[in-house]
Order: structure tokens, then C-alpha cells, then sequence
């Protein structure tokens, strides 16, 4: 049989162990939502990015088609004039 002092070292090495696991998969956890949690956020990020330069193309492409409807008015007066 271990002797009481031997046993008593025993339990609190063990209690030790515990203790430090406990500690690592806590942190362990922490880690991994931290991860995830900026995962999401970049990815998110990344969308509204894509979204916005979707609405940016769209916007120039409505922006060109006005101005060359412009264009294309402006050279029908022009004609217009020099016609009369």
C-alpha cells in the first residue's frame, strides 16, 4: 500500500492534470470559435464586396448606355442643323 504522503502527492498531481486539461480545452474552444467567428466575417466581407461591385458594373453599364443615348441625340441635332 503507498504510504499517505505518497497518495496525497498522488491526488494532487491528478488534480493538477485535470486542472490543466481543463484549461487547454477550454482555450482549445475559445481558439476554435475565434477562428470561426473570422472565418464568417471575412467571408461576409467578401460577399458585400462582390455585391458592391456588381451594383458598381451596373451602375456604370446604365451610366454609359445614357450617355451614348446622349451621344447618339446630340448627333441628331447636330445633322439636324447642318441639314437646314
Amino acid at each position: 500500500m503507498p504510504e499517505p504522503e505518497s497518495s496525497a502527492l498522488i491526488e494532487k498531481l491528478r488534480r493538477a492534470n485535470r486542472r490543466w486539461k481543463t484549461i487547454a480545452i477550454s482555450l482549445a474552444m475559445i481558439l476554435t470559435m475565434l477562428v470561426v467567428n473570422n472565418f464568417w466575417r471575412a467571408k461576409l466581407a467578401a460577399q458585400r464586396a462582390e455585391a458592391e461591385a456588381y451594383r458598381a458594373v451596373a451602375a456604370e453599364h446604365k451610366a454609359r448606355q445614357e450617355l451614348g443615348k446622349q451621344l447618339e441625340k446630340a448627333k441628331q441635332e447636330t445633322e439636324k442643323a447642318r441639314r437646314q
